[in-house]
């Protein structure tokens, strides 16, 4: 499954977008989402990141058994990654 969104990085940190969309694709709310975020990357480091970088960002990297994506403009896009078995 998958879920694309866009947010303000200007309003809302990216941070907080990633774990909203893990929770709307696991049916949780963002509290019971499990792992934290900071046990795969700083949620600090990557809101400055988003919120700093010009128009050339492209963020991605694996948070339990999600593809995580965030590109320039706040577009983020999260995905199950599927295996093979």
């Amino acid at each position: 499954m998958a879920v694309e969104m866009r947010f303000d990085p200007d309003q809302d940190g990216a941070s907080e977008a990633v774990i909203r969309a893990i929770a709307e694709i696991e049916e949780k709310s963002v509290t019971e989402v499990q792992p934290v975020l900071y046990e795969t990357i700083d949620p600090e480091a990557l809101d400055s990141l988003v919120g700093h970088t010009g128009a050339d960002l492209q963020i991605s990297f694996t948070h339990g058994v999600y593809q995580v994506e965030i590109a320039a403009g706040g577009i983020l896009s999260v995905a199950t990654i599927v295996t093979g078995e």
